[in-house]
């Protein structure tokens, strides 16, 4: 016999648009014809159970959700006025994964402020501190004082994923939580910053690459600085107009300067003599690249900065590469482990926090599994992460 769900119609729009999803785009997911989509939300007919298990799959709501008798007041997630997105001028509608990511780890760092054992006494001295009006150079030296990340310390990172993981230590150690971003595409968004002084959060793409993470981990360290919070994809025209674009601008130019500091640039064997675009091949590139752990983008925006190469040389640049990524395709970047795929997801500060809570009994096994985000037989292996045992090295976590 057919099951029928008595849900509450009203509840089903909510639901959905609560999620920047078209009819169409929904039914494609349900599975269902967007005409029978749009007789369950005019209420001329209803989902079977099966049906509506997976449309809260889809919309991300609980399924008691859709038998409520109104829509609810306090439940769900609204976009906070402070996020923005860049470069584009006109704001336009978030995709429904970058929503979904949005609810997931405020949602998270809220669990962080509940279930922490041991606050932080004093909130992160770092947030908010710096102004617009400060040079770049300035606030760069402050930003690698404070994490302890200068050039010497860089010497041993073999690969770009030595030195991602190493720059997310580093930020973690401050009481940051650092996560990455699933399934929304880098074109939307590249990092998000949470810049509170209580647990602040930056979250990273993962579909990016090491490089470009690497550049937006620093990049909205520096907004934890200037305690902007936000969503950034880094891409800004020739003269920003706005104060959000200035504000980026400005993270891009010290987060250069964090990476590639002036002087070593300047001293570098491969730099020492040059002074015009003609002579920079792209194997000179290339290898200044790899040695900073940087993309050749960056490479190049620091010779223009610095008066190296002129702004023609790196737009140009800035198009060959940008060429080059489009026919190169997306990497998956291979097979990744559970419970590194976990750890990458939520962070090491996060994980640690949960994990006391529930051998604390703060919480249950079902709850840690929600908030681990993965089923408890992956416990085991995350714990042995943690604890440096049955450490995954060469990659990404």
């Amino acid at each position: 016999m057919r099951q029928e769900a008595l849900v509450n119609p009203d509840l089903l729009i909510w639901a959905r648009e609560s999620i920047n999803m078209d009819i169409d785009e929904g039914a494609r997911k349900i599975g269902v014809t967007a005409d029978r989509l749009r007789e369950w939300e005019a209420a001329q007919n209803r989902p079977t159970i099966i049906q509506a298990r997976k449309m809260s799959q889809v919309y991300r709501r609980p399924l008691a959700t859709f038998y409520l008798p109104e829509r609810p007041t306090s439940l769900g997630f609204a976009v906070p006025h402070d996020f923005r997105r860049l470069p584009k001028d006109q704001p336009h509608d978030l995709s429904p994964e970058l929503i979904t990511e949005l609810r997931r780890i405020e949602y998270l760092r809220d669990a962080a402020i509940q279930l922490a054992e041991e606050p932080p006494e004093q909130p992160q001295r770092f947030v908010g501190t710096v102004s617009l009006g400060e040079s770049a150079e300035t606030v760069a030296q402050r930003a690698t004082e404070f994490l302890g990340v200068p050039m010497l310390a860089r010497g041993g990172w073999r690969t770009n994923y030595d030195a991602l993981n190493a720059w997310k230590d580093a930020i973690e150690t401050q009481g940051v939580l650092v996560m990455h971003l699933n399934r929304v595409e880098v074109e939307e968004v590249r990092g998000i910053v949470i810049a509170e002084p209580l647990f602040p959060l930056i979250a990273i793409n993962g579909k990016d690459s090491p490089t470009g993470r690497i550049f937006t981990l620093v990049h909205e360290f520096i907004h934890l600085m200037l305690g902007a919070t936000g969503m950034s994809n880094m891409r800004l025209g020739r003269r920003p107009r706005t104060p959000e674009q200035r504000t980026e601008q400005f993270c891009n130019r010290v987060a250069g300067e964090v990476l590639v500091p002036r002087q070593a640039l300047v001293s570098h064997e491969d730099v020492q003599g040059k002074s015009g675009p003609e002579e920079w091949s792209d194997e000179t590139i290339s290898d200044l690249g790899r040695y900073f752990k940087v993309s050749r983008e960056v490479l190049v925006r620091r010779l223009a900065i610095l008066g190296l190469a002129t702004d023609d040389f790196y737009r140009q640049k800035r198009r060959l590469y940008a060429k080059e990524r489009e026919a190169a395709g997306k990497s998956s970047g291979g097979p990744m482990p559970m419970s590194r795929r976990i750890l990458r997801a939520i962070g090491q500060p996060f994980a640690r926090i949960v994990l006391e809570a529930y051998h604390r009994e703060a919480i249950s096994s079902s709850d840690l599994a929600e908030l681990l985000g993965a089923r408890l037989k992956h416990l085991r292996a995350v714990e042995q992460l943690l604890s440096g045992r049955n450490v995954l090295t060469g990659g990404d976590r």
